[in-house]
C-alpha cells in the first residue's frame, strides 16, 4: 500500500469494536476468515494475491507465528471481507488544496473552532480540519507568537483564549 499513489484513510465503520489481546489472537481470527472464504489452498492463494513468500504465509497459517503490521495492511487493502470482519472501511481522500490560501483557511478555522470550543486538543483539531497534528501544532505556535491565541492553564487541563 503506497501513500504516493493516493492518500488513503482508514476509519471505523461501526461503533462495535473487536479487541484482540495479542497478535496471535488477531492472526487466528484472520486465518479463520480466510479459510471460510477460500475453503481450499488458502495459504497458496493468499501468498499469490498478496505477493508474499509462501513460507511466510504457511508459517503464519500453520505454525501460528503471528502477523506483521505490513501484512495486515496488505490484507486490509486486498480483502473486503477482512475489512468488514475488523469493522474498517477504506475511503480515498480527495486531493488536498495546498498553498497560501489553504493555510489562511486553516488558520481561520482554528480560530473559529477554538472560540466555540476552547478545550479542544490538537488531535481533535486535526481530525476536524483533516490536516496532520503537526500542522495544527505549527499553526497554533504561529497564532500564539502573533498574539492571536493564548493558552491559559496547564497543558492538559487548560483552555485556549482567542484574542481579537
Amino acid at each position: 500500500m503506497s501513500n504516493s499513489k493516493e492518500h488513503q484513510k482508514w476509519c471505523k465503520n461501526k461503533l462495535d469494536i473487536i479487541v484482540f489481546t495479542d497478535n496471535r489472537d488477531l492472526s487466528q481470527g484472520l486465518v479463520e476468515q480466510l479459510r471460510e472464504h477460500y475453503k481450499r489452498n488458502v495459504s497458496k492463494r493468499v501468498a499469490h494475491s498478496l505477493d508474499m513468500n509462501l513460507c511466510t504465509v504457511r508459517n503464519w497459517f500453520y505454525k501460528d507465528t503471528g502477523l506483521k503490521a505490513y501484512d495486515l495492511l496488505k490484507l486490509l487493502d486486498n480483502y473486503e471481507f477482512i475489512r468488514d470482519y475488523l469493522g474498517f472501511k477504506k475511503t480515498v481522500m480527495n486531493k488536498r488544496i495546498t498553498g497560501k490560501k489553504h493555510r489562511e483557511e486553516v488558520r481561520k478555522k482554528i480560530l473559529q473552532l477554538l472560540s466555540k470550543h476552547p478545550n479542544m486538543t490538537m488531535k481533535e483539531l486535526a481530525l476536524v480540519l483533516e490536516v496532520s497534528p503537526k500542522s495544527v501544532e505549527w499553526r497554533l505556535y504561529q497564532l500564539v507568537k502573533e498574539k492571536k491565541l493564548q493558552r491559559i492553564g496547564a497543558t492538559k487541563n487548560g483552555i485556549w483564549v482567542v484574542r481579537k
